[in-house]
Parts: structure tokens; C-alpha cells; sequence
């Protein structure tokens, strides 16, 4: 694919679109401060501006003048002096110490302290050396070593922080960036149109803005929370409780986000033995595997009566099938040791749920074929599919044939204008794909259904949307794996009935059930279809892919696994 030539200060372009996007959107969720930034900015000199955004774009907070070479600007000194007597940038500031050495390269570094024993020394392990030493001394000397240099200053860059407020909510996380810009520009990534206006913003108010913002900072503390001990992370976690569980009551997507991040907390409790704080966490954390994991403690501390009550609740009401195999398996190895332990379980014994976990149910079993095959150079995939291609074409497709005809099947019901679903031009899919996507397209799935009901409208329609819609990003389709010669056949040997059945376990649950499908797809030379998973030496089935073979089966969907023994 040829890329497009950028203008020289495509940047600013960008960082303008984004900036006025938000302001003529948003701009009652600013803030003072926020708003006095962009006004600011956008009245100074475009060469201030193209110095400004590139700092801004570039990790840290921290530069040497020397560093800043741009040919689009006509005076990298000159911006700086409007930039300093605009309060957007600080000559001459004092660095903090790591920042500080970060700002020399290696090379500089070994020469400046004219220390032969830091040459062989990692980027890392001589950072490390360095700020072992007293730390003063290390900074007068790497700023006398600058100093010698002619005209090199250190900037400071201000006032970014309100940067993040734009960025925030246009996007409406902060994980995405400038580069969906660039990626666009450069024409590597198409996007769907869809409309976008203020209704359908990611955040609503003030305060919705303050939390997530909020969020993000815990999430930055988390990032290093190996370092903590478990009073620490109590402490922080008490302190993330009290500042943000209120707002994730009216906020389905903080409450999402911070329940994620109260996991990765409690995980980390767990690793450090602090099992009761651990425990108290996942009880205010409602998606899984919060309750897996109370459930385990609760056994590790002999409390098995509740631990298999809390089995009880997911067995009735849990639609995350990982969630539900999980409580019927443990639960039958509870009630065991509950037993052993002289536990009175008798109030459990008549719950339904339990007594079919009692049975614990074994586990699917596929048909199965053990093929013996000289080893080569190319994946264990691709031996199977060349030892099938003897007797018909076959294929490795792994998740992508599926995806792709649910992505191009429902192409219309996944971009379909449903309020708060898109909020920014570069979303390869809406908002609420995870979460209720089906709830929320009741009456879009149910016409999808009564248009496409056989195999000739199902086939017209993922081909139409194949051609119409080529390259244009859907978190479905990988175009690079498509083949319209592979999806023609696969339409036309695929009975509709089969198509149906995976479509609608997919959209029961979108997150989980995308993946699992088997490796390789079959086309017998007698016609027909088979799809084969593969598994090399060693390896085994996993649960996702195991529950869709269970689902193939009860509904006539003709599968193998297919193990491997090398000769």
C-alpha cells in the first residue's frame, strides 16, 4: 500500500482539528482553565504553536534546546521567547534527577562522567548506577556538561496537563492518541462515517470528567504496583473507594474501568498474602472473575458453606459461561471437602444448581484424529492443511472467517447510529460493543434476521459489504486475512442453519465468544465442510475453544480435533 506524503506541520493540523472539535462540542466540560489554555495557545504565532504541539507530542516534560530541530520552523529561539512569555514553556528550569538523565543520550553520559565502567552497562543499568551516586553531584555535572555545549538550555514545558481534558474527550479514554491522526493520513486506516454530535459524548458533565480523570491517575499509580506492600495498596485502594465508587453508580463505563483496576488491585493483594483485604475488594467488584476468586479464598479459609453459596448464584445467574464451568467444577470438589470437614451443607443440598454440579459434568469430548505427519519447517497448521489439501481445499483461518462474516454480515447493525455508541471520527467500532451491544439493537437485529433468512441473502450481503466497504476498519474484519475466493466458497458450503447458530452465540457475548474457533477450515472434494482444530505434541484444548466444539455438536456442526504426532 503506497502511504501519503505529509505536510510539514501536519501535526499542528491535527492537533487543531482535535482541539476545536472538542471546544465547539464541549466546551461546558472544559473548565476555566482548560478553555484559558486553548484560547491562549491558538492566539499565538504558528511557529510557537508548531514548537509548542511538538513538544507536547513527545514523551516527558523535559528538553535540551539543543534537541529541538525543526525545518518547518523559522526560529526555534524566537518561538521559545513567545512561548516563555506566554507561560507555555519555562528556559532554564530545574530538572528533577531521573528526568534529568534521561535527557542524555548514552554516549554523552559515559563521556561526561569519563567513566569506562558504564560504557558495557545497559540504557538501564547505567540510569540505575547514576542515581545511586549523590544524586546533587550527578546533576551539576551533567548541567555543567550542557552548559559547555553553546546555547543549550533546558525547557520546561507547561501547562500540558489540560491537553489530557481535550484528548479525554474526544476520544473518551486516554489509551488512544494523536497517532489515529497520522494513521489516517498517512491512509493505513479507513474509518467508517457515522454521525457525530454533542448527545452522544463519551462524558456529560463536570464531574463525570473530574472522575475519569481521576481514574487515570490511580491507573498510573497501578502501573507500579509491584513495588507496594499491602498496607500501601490497601491504603491507595481506601482512598480510590472513598473518591470514585459513588460516581460508577450513575457511570457504567468508570464503573467498568474501575472495577478492572480494583482486580489488577486485589490480584496483587492476593500475590502478597493479604487474603481478607483481597477478598473485601472483590466484594465490590461485579464482573469476573470477582466472584471465582472470593470463592477460592473463601475455600482457602475453610469457609465453604459460602463459598459454594456464592457457586449457588453464579450457577443461576450468570451468563459468562468460563464463570459458570468454573462454579459447577468447583463447586462438586467443595461440597467434597466440606464434607471431610464435617461442614453442615444440608441447606445447600436441595439447590438444583448444586446437585448438578454434585455430577460434575464431564467435559465435552470432540471427535478426534491422530495424524501422523513428517515435521517441517512451517507451523503445525500448515502441515495439517497441506495433508488435507490431498483430498480437497483447506484453509487456516483460525477466528478470522467467522469474524469476518458476522463483521460484514452485520456491518449496518454495528455502525448503526444508536446514541452514545460513537463520539469520535476514529472508532473501529462503537462504544457499547462489549457491553449490551444486543440489548441496545433489538429492533436492528430483529430486521437483520428477517432480511437475511437463508443462505442466497446471507451470502448477497457479506459479499456486497466486502466490495462496498473494502479496508475500512471493523473490529471484526482483518482485511489482510480475506479472500473473496475463500468467502464465496465458505457461503456456499456453509448451510445458513450453521451460520445462524455461530452469529447468535456470538452476539450473546461478544467479548468471549469472537475467539475459540478451530484452526483450519475443510472443503472435501465431495463437498461439504469441516472445520479442524490442531493441536501439535503437548498441546491441549483450551476451555473457549472446547465450548464452541460443545456448541458445533449440539448443533450438527461438523468438527474434528485433530492431534499431531511427529514421525
Amino acid at each position: 500500500m503506497q502511504q501519503n506524503v505529509l505536510p510539514a506541520d501536519y501535526y499542528l493540523t491535527n492537533f487543531r482539528q482535535l482541539t476545536d472539535f472538542v471546544v465547539s462540542r464541549y466546551a461546558h466540560l472544559l473548565g476555566e482553565d482548560a478553555l484559558a489554555f486553548y484560547q491562549a495557545l491558538t492566539s499565538l504565532p504558528d511557529d510557537a504553536q508548531k514548537l509548542y504541539v511538538r513538544m507536547l507530542l513527545r514523551k516527558g516534560q523535559y528538553f535540551r534546546r539543543s534537541k529541538l530541530g525543526y525545518d518547518e520552523i523559522t526560529s526555534v529561539d524566537a518561538a521559545l521567547n513567545v512561548l516563555a512569555e506566554a507561560g507555555f514553556v519555562t528556559v532554564d528550569a530545574p530538572a528533577p534527577d531521573v528526568a534529568l538523565v534521561k535527557l542524555f543520550t548514552k554516549a554523552e553520559l559515559v563521556a561526561c562522567f569519563a567513566d569506562a565502567s558504564l560504557k558495557p552497562l545497559s540504557r538501564a543499568e547505567l540510569d540505575e548506577s547514576l542515581l545511586q551516586r549523590p544524586i546533587r553531584e550527578v546533576c551539576d555535572q551533567l548541567l555543567a556538561f550542557a552548559q559547555r555545549q553553546d546555547g543549550e538550555q533546558l525547557i520546561q514545558l507547561c501547562r500540558g496537563e489540560h491537553f489530557v481534558v481535550f484528548r479525554l474527550l474526544f476520544f473518551g479514554n486516554l489509551h488512544q492518541d494523536m497517532t489515529d491522526f497520522v494513521l489516517r493520513d498517512l491512509g493505513l486506516s479507513r474509518y467508517e462515517s457515522y454521525p457525530l454530535d454533542a448527545d452522544s459524548a463519551a462524558l456529560q458533565t463536570p464531574d463525570q470528567v473530574a472522575a475519569h480523570l481521576l481514574y487515570y491517575d490511580y491507573c498510573e499509580q497501578a502501573e507500579n504496583i509491584d513495588d507496594h506492600c499491602a498496607a500501601d495498596i490497601t491504603c491507595m485502594l481506601r482512598s480510590l473507594v472513598s473518591e470514585l465508587m459513588t460516581a460508577t453508580k450513575s457511570d457504567s463505563v468508570l464503573r467498568r474501568r474501575v472495577h478492572r483496576l480494583l482486580l489488577k488491585y486485589a490480584r496483587q493483594l492476593e500475590r502478597l498474602q493479604a487474603t481478607q483485604a483481597a477478598l473485601e475488594i472483590y466484594q465490590q467488584v461485579d464482573r469476573p472473575p470477582s466472584r471465582e476468586r472470593q470463592a477460592r479464598l473463601m475455600a482457602e479459609q475453610h469457609r465453604f458453606v459460602e463459598a459454594l453459596a456464592l457457586c449457588e448464584q453464579i450457577l443461576q445467574d450468570s451468563t459468562n459461561e468460563e464463570e459458570q464451568e468454573f462454579a459447577e467444577a468447583f463447586a462438586a470438589r467443595c461440597l467434597k471437602k466440606a464434607a471431610r470437614s464435617g461442614c453442615d451443607t444440608s441447606n445447600l443440598m436441595a439447590s438444583h444448581a448444586l446437585q448438578r454440579a454434585r455430577l460434575n459434568l464431564a467435559k465435552y469430548t470432540p471427535p478426534t484424529e491422530l495424524l501422523a505427519l513428517s515435521g517441517a519447517d512451517t507451523s503445525v497448521e500448515e502441515c495439517v492443511a497441506a495433508h488435507f489439501r490431498s483430498h480437497g481445499a483447506c484453509f487456516f483461518v483460525e477466528n478470522t472467517l467467522m469474524n469476518a462474516v458476522f463483521g460484514l454480515a452485520l456491518w449496518e447493525v454495528i455502525f448503526a447510529p444508536v446514541k452514545g455508541a460513537f463520539y469520535h471520527p476514529f472508532q473501529i467500532g462503537p462504544a457499547d460493543l462489549y457491553e449490551d451491544f444486543a440489548s441496545n439493537r433489538q429492533g436492528l437485529l430483529q430486521r437483520f434476521w428477517q432480511e437475511i433468512s437463508d443462505s442466497d441473502s446471507l451470502s448477497a450481503k457479506v459479499l456486497a459489504t466486502f466490495r462496498t466497504k473494502s479496508g475500512i476498519a471493523n473490529p471484526f474484519v482483518h482485511w489482510p486475512a480475506l479472500d473473496e475466493a475463500l468467502l464465496t466458497l465458505a457461503l456456499a458450503r456453509i448451510p445458513y442453519a450453521h451460520w445462524e447458530a455461530v452469529l447468535k452465540r456470538m452476539l450473546l457475548d461478544i467479548r468471549h465468544h469472537r475467539s475459540g474457533f478451530p484452526d483450519l477450515i475443510w472443503f472435501p472434494d465431495s463437498g461439504g465442510y469441516e472445520l479442524l482444530e490442531v493441536k501439535a505434541p503437548g498441546d491441549k484444548v483450551q476451555q473457549n475453544q472446547r465450548r464452541w466444539m460443545a456448541y458445533f455438536d449440539r448443533h450438527h456442526i461438523p468438527h474434528r480435533l485433530v492431534n499431531v504426532q511427529w514421525l
